[in-house]
């Protein structure tokens, strides 16, 4: 029918103000690589097992984590002494997670390939992009519709130092993509529901 769109998720305009700065002290280090990973983990959705791989191996990065924990096994990791280089910041509100974003150097996408996760398109994505954070992620399907941001994320079944090199390296792709962000605002979607009769 002609009045019918798929729509993904999408993201507040204000995240698209080029003047967005981090406002809040996290205590992120500088003398190394930071990335993040901001939302649940639980064992149906993300590879917690090359999560935790990947910790261990990229031992000159510090990966920050924030949101609800659901997986034992990656409670358990993060809590051992095989996790110095973790910070977990807890369950934060949407602003102190985007200042996170805003405060690391690359966000991840570790995301298992199954039923579930083909279905899922995750706002997370756009939220790193607003943050100008390249992705390290695996293959989803999702990736499929992000054409206009292919030259933002790096897609990979492992992380390690490599894999994360060639993520840092999608940055000063990150300006260029930002303009199609507007597409995936509320606001822009409301009005393309207007225009398509939808509502």
């Amino acid at each position: 029918m002609p009045n019918e769109a798929y729509f993904p998720n999408c993201i507040p305009t204000y995240l698209l103000d080029t003047k967005f700065q981090s406002t809040t002290d996290l205590d992120i280090q500088g003398d190394v690589i930071n990335a993040c990973y901001v939302g649940a983990i639980w064992d149906d959705k993300v590879d917690v097992q090359m999560l935790i791989q990947g910790i261990q191996s990229a031992e000159s990065t510090h990966f920050h984590f924030a949101g609800k924990i659901f997986s034992q096994a990656f409670k358990d990791f993060i809590t051992s002494d095989f996790s110095e280089n973790v910070t977990y910041h807890g369950v934060l509100p949407f602003d102190l997670g985007f200042d996170l974003m805003l405060q690391c150097d690359l966000g991840l996408m570790p995301f298992l390939v199954n039923q579930y996760t083909d279905s899922m398109f995750s706002m997370k994505f756009f939220e790193y992009i607003s943050a100008e954070l390249p992705v390290l992620t695996t293959s989803i399907k999702m990736l499929e519709d992000l054409d206009d941001f292919s030259d933002c994320f790096h897609v990979s079944d492992h992380i390690n130092m490599d894999e994360i090199q060639e993520t840092i390296l999608l940055s000063g792709n990150i300006d260029t993509a930002k303009f199609f962000l507007s597409a995936y605002t509320y606001e822009h979607r409301i009005r393309k529901m207007i225009d398509l009769e939808i509502i």
